[in-house]
């Protein structure tokens, strides 16, 4: 079982080699969406990718939310892994710097931290985040003492 700091960069590492790299900027938008949709068939050891999908800008709202980020568009890629840590990884469409910043979060974690996400995604970055295999709303994660161990 790979731990989730190593998931995650190979999973971007994945996507670049797909073909979310600054030449694929002169191709069709119907082509750089059919790019983003083909990564749920990105094949990882203890990992589901279970959506990936182009979101446009300025139209990104989370559930629970009303506010709609401030982001240019995106690939949205959202998976599970090994022990039920979900995360998220968003690829700039236009203008990616062609680096990579992983966000945390603060508090009892818990939460895709999406506001953050956005703030590097509008610098230009990939970016990723975790829920830290736990949900924050349900209570610390001693409740499910196993979840957030896997240090492998």
């Amino acid at each position: 079982m790979q731990g989730t700091n190593r998931i995650l960069p190979t999973l971007i590492a994945n996507m670049a080699l797909i073909g979310f790299s600054n030449s694929l900027l002169a191709q069709q938008s119907s082509d750089l969406k059919q790019s983003c949709v083909v990564l749920t068939n990105t094949s990882l050891p203890d990992t589901t990718i279970s959506s990936a999908e182009v979101i446009e800008a300025n139209s990104f709202t989370s559930s629970g939310s009303n506010s709609t980020l401030i982001t240019p568009a995106f690939c949205r890629v959202v998976g599970i892994t090994s022990p039920q840590v979900n995360f998220e990884v968003w690829l700039p469409i236009d203008n990616w710097n062609g680096k990579y910043n992983g966000v945390g979060n603060g508090g009892m974690a818990g939460v895709i931290s999406y506001a953050a996400m956005a703030g590097a995604l509008n610098r230009g970055y990939a970016t990723a985040s975790t829920d830290t295999g736990h949900d924050a709303s349900g209570g610390f994660y001693s409740m499910h003492p196993g979840r957030p161990v896997d240090r492998t």
